[in-house]
């Protein structure tokens, strides 16, 4: 994250701040740390909330799941597969596959499809177009240069070919087949002797949309959740009777108790959920301490009122900050299934920087966000209807969570996010310096060179990002949460 300065004289603070009471550090330098105020979010939640029935939560001898198998401690550099995680050009239309699934019915905007034979079953094909034009896709369907072929040599042309802006996502293809039920080692065989394993993508094992391309598909304008975590009107509670919970300070801070026994979820049980099909749910999480921990969200938890002893089902989009790397796991039983395998990721950063993960859930296929870039999806052929949401963190280890929003629809990212009371933009904090002498001083920061005036000057800094500041031969590091504030005086 680049450090932005930006200094305002005194009589320019922004209103709503009270002065700031400094504490004496030796005789040169004096500081405080004001309590760090979070965002607001996007839309403020009703101050009252209908007193709705919390969602049942296990009993206190509900067995809690093993813990999921830790990220390896080296990766490899993927292997590139043409048309899956590397994209191919054929005839000037640049494309790559994003899902690959097998159902009964897919409806495609209006129109719902099934299969026309009782053994068969509908495999969807969906892919970008990088370049080019995309309805070059439905000429090759008309010229009977697509179609998929299993491991028997059976062929199949495309049902249904659409292109363009499909489900409110730009340069989209679907291709729609009819296939035999027990087909297996399905291939896709497009123009010019282009054959693309489906494999990777039905087994959800691949990242399909390029890295660090976020899929705009507009859906409801307000958010259904939008948490700041200013109060616990909306009741998080512990899952498992086995970790800590607590809101406060504008944060929902998650403990697990016992190291390398037992995770810890925390998880909505008032008025946030369950969310049906076709939601986006999003947060900002950071460690408390440095670690490998993992941590992440829980989402489609299932929870049966009539039978609270029934283990928890939840689908569990984790990272590993220190590595980089994330992993998608379904929880059904008591029993993990990997999704998505422990995957190479740029866009996680490292403590003590916060990650804003997402997931849209939407007819079983799952897409998963970090910092507002694509990471990396899944189909689950079994998939659960709705369901709640909440934290997930590793064995022995805290984890904070900020600014949970949930929407119909997939919004458009980076959504926006609202200004900080004391001025701060998005993702920083204010650092207020006081120059009590009638002379301007030199103060460095992270390196680089700022002028104190006489009086009151404002510096915004990036959140969660150690800085370093120097005055002199003293030097104070600071970090602060996005919106928070610090104080320095300089006698």
């Amino acid at each position: 994250m680049t450090t932005q300065y930006h200094a305002t004289r005194a009589g320019s603070r922004p209103p709503g701040r009270g002065p700031l009471l400094p504490i004496v550090l030796g005789l040169l330098l004096t500081w405080s740390a004001a309590c760090a105020q979070a965002p607001q979010a996007t839309t403020a939640p009703s101050t009252t909330l209908p007193d709705t029935q919390a969602a049942p939560g296990p009993t206190d001898t509900q067995a809690v799941p093993p813990s999921p198998t830790p990220p390896p401690q080296t990766t490899s550099t993927p292997v590139a597969i043409p048309g899956i995680n590397a994209p191919v050009t054929i005839q000037g239309l640049q494309l790559q596959l994003s899902a690959a699934y097998t159902q009964d019915e897919y409806t495609l905007i209006v129109q719902t499809l099934s299969a026309a034979l009782p053994e068969s079953t509908l495999l969807v094909v969906e892919a970008r177009g990088l370049s080019g034009d995309v309805g070059q896709a439905k000429a090759w369907s008309d010229n009977n240069e697509v179609w998929a072929a299993d491991e028997l040599g059976r062929t199949s042309p495309p049902y249904v070919t659409a292109t363009g802006t499909l489900m409110g996502e730009e340069n989209k293809i679907v291709w729609v087949f009819e296939v035999a039920e027990e087909a297996q080692a399905l291939k896709l065989h497009l123009p010019e002797g282009n054959e693309i394993d489906l494999a990777p993508l039905l087994a959800g094992q691949a990242t399909g949309e390029a890295p660090g391309t976020p899929v705009a598909v507009t859906g409801e304008a307000e958010p259904m959740l939008s948490e700041n975590f200013a109060d616990d009107l909306r009741r998080w509670r512990a899952l498992y009777k086995k970790e800590s919970v607590a809101v406060e300070d504008n944060r929902l801070s998650l403990t697990a108790f016992k190291s390398g026994e037992f995770i810890g979820v925390a998880y909505c049980s008032g008025t946030c959920g369950p969310y049906d099909d076709g939601y986006y749910f999003q947060a900002d999480l950071s460690l408390g301490e440095e670690s490998d921990a993992t941590h992440g969200l829980v989402f489609g938890l299932q929870l049966n009122p009539q039978l609270p002893s029934q283990p928890p089902d939840y689908y569990l989009f984790e990272i590993e900050a220190t590595q980089g790397l994330f992993q998608l796991l379904k929880l059904k039983a008591n029993q993990w299934t990997t999704l998505v395998d422990w995957t190479k990721a740029d866009a996680i950063l490292p403590y003590p920087q916060a990650n804003r993960l997402g997931v849209f859930v939407r007819q079983g296929r799952i897409d998963l966000y970090v910092n507002d870039s694509l990471v990396g999806n899944a189909s689950d052929p079994q998939p659960f209807s709705g369901g709640r949401i909440g934290f997930k963190i590793a064995p022995g280890a805290s984890v904070s969570a900020r600014n949970a929003l949930v929407y119909q629809g997939m919004p458009t990212l980076p959504l926006p996010q609202a200004a900080c009371p004391n001025g701060a933009p998005p993702g920083a904090w204010a650092l207020t310096v006081t120059n009590t002498s009638s002379a301007a001083v030199e103060l460095v920061i992270d390196g680089e060179s700022q002028v104190a005036q006489p009086g009151e000057s404002v510096f915004y800094l990036a959140a969660d990002v150690v800085h370093e500041i120097k005055v002199g031969t003293n030097t104070i590091n600071f970090v602060s949460t996005a919106c928070g504030s610090n104080s320095l005086t300089i006698p």
